[in-house]
Formats: C-alpha cells, sequence, structure tokens
C-alpha cells in the first residue's frame, strides 16, 4: 500500500486589526520552516515583507522543499521546526507512527468548490475524458502519500475504478506542465498555481476529470486540507510561539484578502508570474478560519481510509493540536 513509510524510517479571536508592536516575544526567536510551494503560502511570505513576524520577535529561516513528504521528514528529524503541506502528509506520517500535528488550518475546500483548488486532469490529446477512462493510464502525482494521492484514490473510488487499473508517476508539481505535454503521463493532479498554467497551455488543452481532495462531498461541506504543523514534543514546548506565528500569518492573510493586489504582486514576486497570468489564478485565502480544530479533519480522515491510505483509525484529536493566538 502506497504510504508515507519512509517517513518511519527517518534518520535524518478575531485577529485585532490593531498595532502589534505591544506582542513582541523575547528573547528574539528563529523557527525553521519547511514547505511545499502553493498560493497558500504566500500569506508567511507575506508576514516577513510587511514585518509582523518582526513584531512578534520572530525570524523566518525558509526552507521551500519538493515534496510534502520531504516537509515532513524535515520537521520530524529537527532540521524544520515547523512544516507546511497537504493534511495527508503528516497524518500519514501520524499513521507511521510519528508525532506530528497540524496546528494551522491553512487552507479549505468548501463544496461545490469555491475556489476550486485540486483537479484530476488530462491532456486533451490522450483521448481521457472521465475518471473510468483512466484504466491503464499514467497518472502524474506530486507524492506518494500527499494530497494528490488521496485525491486520485478518492475519485477512483466514487467513479469505481480500482487504484490498480492506473499508473502512478511521481514528480514535483513545477514538471507536471513538461510532462503532460511530452505524453509521459496523461493525465494529472493539480493544484494552483500550476493549473492556471497548465490551463492556459494551447498545447495541453486539459480536461478536467475530477476536482476536490475529498470525493462525493455535499454542498456546504468544508474540509481542511492543507495548512502547518509540527511534533508534538516542540509543540508542547513551543505552544506561544506556535501562536506568535499563527498570529502573524493571519493578519498577512487579512491583508491578502482586503487587497487582493497584494496577493498579484507576491505571485509575481515569489513565484515569477508574469502579472497578466498573476490575475487569472483564484485567491484562496481564509484568515477567519486558520485555528485548527479536530472536526475539520474528520471528512478527510474519513477518505483517508477508505481510500486505503490508513492503517488504522485515527480521530481529529490526535492529528490536531488547538493553538490559540495571543489576546
Amino acid at each position: 500500500m502506497h504510504r508515507l513509510c519512509a517517513i518511519g524510517a527517518i534518520s535524518l479571536a478575531a485577529l485585532s486589526l490593531g498595532v502589534l508592536s505591544s506582542a513582541q516575544a523575547s528573547p528574539a526567536t528563529t523557527l525553521k520552516v519547511a514547505y511545499l510551494r502553493d498560493i497558500n503560502v504566500i500569506a508567511m511570505f507575506q508576514a516577513e515583507q510587511a514585518g509582523y513576524f518582526k513584531n512578534y520577535g520572530i525570524t523566518v529561516d525558509n526552507r521551500p522543499l519538493n515534496d510534502g513528504a520531504a516537509v515532513a521528514s524535515a520537521v520530524v528529524s529537527g532540521a524544520a521546526d515547523i512544516g507546511y503541506a497537504a493534511s495527508a502528509i503528516p497524518i500519514s506520517a501520524r499513521d507511521a507512527g510519528q508525532p506530528l500535528k497540524m496546528f494551522i488550518s491553512n487552507g479549505y475546500e468548501e463544496y461545490p468548490y469555491s475556489p476550486n483548488m485540486t483537479f484530476i486532469i488530462a491532456s486533451k490529446a490522450s483521448g481521457v475524458k472521465t475518471m473510468t477512462d483512466l484504466k491503464g493510464k499514467t497518472v502524474l502525482v506530486n507524492a506518494i502519500s500527499g494530497g494528490c494521492t488521496l485525491t486520485l484514490r478518492d475519485q477512483l473510488r466514487q467513479a469505481g475504478v480500482p487504484v490498480s487499473a492506473v499508473k502512478t508517476l511521481v514528480a514535483p508539481f513545477p514538471q507536471t506542465q513538461a510532462i503532460l505535454r511530452l505524453g509521459q503521463a496523461q493525465a494529472a493532479c493539480i493544484i494552483e498555481p500550476f493549473y492556471t498554467a497548465i490551463r492556459l497551455d494551447p498545447t495541453i488543452k486539459p480536461v478536467v476529470l475530477a476536482q476536490g481532495m475529498v470525493a462525493g462531498r455535499k454542498k456546504g461541506d468544508r474540509v481542511a486540507i492543507n495548512g502547518y504543523f509540527a511534533t508534538s514534543a516542540w509543540l508542547a514546548k513551543n505552544r506561544k510561539i506556535a501562536g506568535d506565528f499563527l498570529e502573524a500569518i493571519r493578519h498577512a492573510s487579512y491583508d491578502l484578502a482586503k487587497n487582493p493586489a497584494i496577493f498579484r504582486k507576491d505571485l509575481v514576486k515569489y513565484f515569477g508570474m508574469k502579472p497578466a497570468f498573476a490575475e487569472k489564478v483564484p485567491m484562496t485565502i481564509t484568515p477567519t478560519s486558520m485555528i485548527a480544530k479536530a472536526d475539520q479533519y474528520e471528512p478527510l480522515l474519513r477518505s483517508m481510509k477508505k481510500s486505503h491510505m490508513l492503517d488504522k483509525p485515527l480521530t481529529g484529536a490526535q492529528v490536531v493540536e488547538t493553538i490559540t493566538p495571543p489576546k
């Protein structure tokens, strides 16, 4: 079964919009943050750029990595204090015996998908038009036990197609466009902003087969699909620092939500996008719902179990540490 087995073997309330200077942390703290690049980490970049981390006496040592499994490995090994990835990654690690817990919910899917965040797509040249058509085809995912693996497995399950009927190829999101162009895979799981690039590619002309990390949800359902996590031991020793980190990111998220122009500018600055392209990327900022709560993760856990990504049932309470920001 595809799981984050490598992790087990690693050696290696509402935000006050007033002045934050009174919340200075003492002494100054450097946090090593490993992360998978997606548009939701822009809030962390903005918190640094706007000085919100500095206001809490925090310096962030950014460590971008190619996939969520590498992020979880860095946190488990102590190479990073905090990780950011799809929620499925630390949950898989927890299932494998690693003491990781979510403490910031930084991205949600709200059904019926507003805005859309996760897609299964196929190139027009492949002739694939439905999930059923994927039988015998090669589908690209970005990590063995990440959010895209869950997306693929759950959407196949919903369509009545066994996972064994498709071949999987693993490569980082930035390589997806080239791989689909070359025909090395006929379909892929993709997220923003990479989906927008592929959607605008006249060579690929993608066909959307499915959307949503968790299949079969009902209107109004809300699932926490990515966020920040750390080890249980680190969170037990650093609850205040974790709360300060949360509040700085939430303050930056309010900035982005109030002024989308900042979000577009940051896409250009941090993702190297052209301004015209950045205008077409949907914004997925949820500043009012960043405190991780156990019930937000129950639908994800159920789908991971049904999709054979967990060896044992886990509860939201086992995978979430609720950290509240400073008063």
